[in-house]
């Protein structure tokens, strides 16, 4: 249960999809129904073949980011308990985005060292809002100056990219590394203007204490733009920022673009290459590497059209300016889909006063456990063990909650027995007897089909029987007295 695209923000119209698993021996007609945060959706008919899955779509649009409570339901049947299930799925916000412009040019976009960059990020609003209502990032620009200043405050931005600046400051140096160690990602991409020497002595160490996650060495171009032109050689196809070009009809928009000059590196050991040209070092054209929370892309090219025409080409540069931006900013939200058992631990954005944790049949009961301060929040937990499917929530006096969907395993909704060779492979304690052959041999015979339950429930009615004549033995010797 669950979007069937990946969600990219608030305001845009999706579907949820609610999977129906049969393992009956006989075709099923059900319906469907699917609530979202206690919203009901009407009702879907929906035929389930034998042994097989099907499929119920409903159309939806989630009106803000954050959270959301998906419970989805059907009409009951033998097994009650997996007639129902809930899901939590995390609807992300627009990306608050720091653009560091070295080279801003307000007479021509194409020589802005972002011009282009800032225009595939920021669609024009058609009169109702970009896109329908929905903003995907939420962009500031300042130059190479500002980003020293005391007055902007990078705890507000997810990512930062950084495009044809010459140098950095120390002091917007150390505001970075401590801002990209607490979790936002940073693209850094040369330009005309820039000086390498500087950049690796205030962002590069060869023990990997710096931003850069390679060491740039000079800046390599074609010998004529008019003859020659380096291309992408090979990319990692299953990354974030580079899947979309793996499908084939849109491979040739990235492998395809011209590049006339790039700066050659050295990547650290730790730094992964996710992007190679075709001269005769297969130079890394994107390099990656973890630093502490955060993450670093070094693109070894211009983003603006000086060093390529990768900006020059809208279909390209759209879903790469996009995807590289969206994954530099991407945090994995707090887990809210558990499993039976799992422990429940709460994030907050303001200090949760008086939790109450309420359980799936209702019972609430105080949390009587103190927050840790975390960036950008708080954590309250373990506080539980999920010891029943449903809705676990924690409610706090500030009006935050954190919903929690516990979902069963759904292979316990099979009810076919198991076979000898399954169940060996549930525990090693576990094996199955052959009746007729543990005859054969003189053992002690199991009891009928190795189940224990017939036996004592028997052994319950006859006690229970035996009492009610006792009792009635008594009552009559009482009465003659």
């Amino acid at each position: 249960m669950g979007p069937v695209e990946p969600l990219l923000g608030p305001g845009l119209p999706l579907e949820l999809e609610v999977a129906v698993t049969n393992r009956g021996a006989a075709a099923a007609l059900v319906r469907v129904s699917l609530a979202i945060d206690g919203e009901r959706l009407p009702a879907r008919a929906l035929e389930v073949p034998a042994g097989g899955v099907a499929r119920a779509l409903f159309p939806a649009e989630f009106d803000r980011a954050g959270p959301h409570l998906l419970e989805g339901s059907l009409e009951g049947d033998r097994l009650v308990f997996d007639d129902r299930r809930a899901a939590v799925v995390h609807v992300p916000a627009p990306v608050r985005l720091l653009a560091v412009n070295g080279a801003p040019d307000r007479t021509d976009i194409e020589r802005d060292a972002l011009g282009l960059w800032l225009a595939a990020l920021s669609p024009a609003d058609d009169g109702d809002g970009a896109l329908g209502g929905f903003v995907p990032f939420a962009v500031h620009e300042v130059d190479a100056l500002e980003l020293a200043a005391d007055d902007l405050d990078l705890d507000t931005f997810d990512a930062i990219v950084i495009a044809g600046v010459d140098s950095l400051s120390s002091a917007a140096v150390a505001r970075l590394e401590a801002r990209v160690r607490a979790g936002a990602g940073l693209l850094i991409a040369p330009g005309e203007a820039s000086i390498l020497e500087a950049w690796n002595e205030r962002l590069f160490r060869p023990d990997g204490t710096g931003l850069l996650p390679a060491q740039m060495m000079r800046r390599i171009a074609v010998a004529s733009r008019r003859t020659g032109y380096f291309r992408v050689a090979r990319f990692d196809e299953s990354h974030p920022a580079l899947s979309f070009f793996a499908e084939p009809r849109w491979r040739p928009l990235f492998t395809e673009v011209p590049f006339y000059e790039f700066a050659s590196t050295r990547p650290l050991a730790d730094a992964k290459v996710l992007a190679q040209l075709d001269d005769e070092l297969q130079s890394p054209l994107l390099i990656e590497r973890a630093f502490g929370a955060g993450r670093v892309l070094l693109f070894t090219s211009s983003l603006d059209p000086a060093w390529n025409r990768l900006a020059l080409s809208a279909r390209t540069l759209v879903p790469f300016a996009h995807e590289i931006v969206r994954h530099a900013a991407h945090r994995d939200p707090p887990r809210r889909t558990l499993g039976i058992g799992a422990m429940i631990q709460a994030r907050f954005e303001t200090f949760p006063r008086n939790p109450v944790l309420t359980a799936p049949s209702g019972a609430r009961r105080p949390v009587e456990i103190d927050p840790v301060e975390l960036q950008g929040g708080f954590e309250l937990g373990p506080i539980a063990g999920a010891d029943r499917a449903g809705v676990w929530r924690v409610d706090t006096d500030t009006g935050e909650r954190a919903v929690f969907a516990v979902q069963a395993d759904p292979r316990e909704g099979n009810l076919e027995r198991l076979g000898s060779a399954a169940l060996a492979d549930l525990h090693p304690a576990l094996a199955a007897v052959n009746l007729a052959r543990a005859a054969d041999d003189g053992a002690a015979a199991p009891l009928a089909g190795g189940e224990l339950w017939r036996p004592i429930a028997l052994a319950c009615l006859l006690a229970l029987i035996a009492e009610s004549l006792f009792a009635a033995f008594l009552g009559r010797r009482r009465a003659r007295a």
